[in-house]
């Protein structure tokens, strides 16, 4: 099952991690789907990073990935809170 881990303000308020549900055959679409239903405060309807988070799948920038890349049971997920200032 793959699993998101949460990082920076958003772990404090929901938890170091989260488990998503998968399906034989599941792509970066259908991921990306379920996780704007579990984190809505990180990602869009779409699955398009919110502003102010990144999101990692295997160490690559969700943006840099096709959305029919394949999604394995051992699959990684990385969703970053960043803060910045000036």
């Amino acid at each position: 099952m793959p699993q998101a881990t949460l990082v920076g303000g958003i772990a404090q308020r929901r938890g170091r991690s989260i488990d998503i549900p998968y399906r034989e055959g599941m792509r970066l679409g259908d991921l990306l789907a379920e996780l704007a239903k579990l984190v809505p405060e990180a990602l869009e309807a779409d699955g398009t990073p919110r502003p102010g988070f990144l999101v990692f799948v295997d160490g690559v920038d969700v943006r840099l990935l096709p959305r029919g890349y394949e999604v394995k049971p051992g699959t990684r997920v990385h969703i970053i809170q960043v803060y910045h200032g000036g």
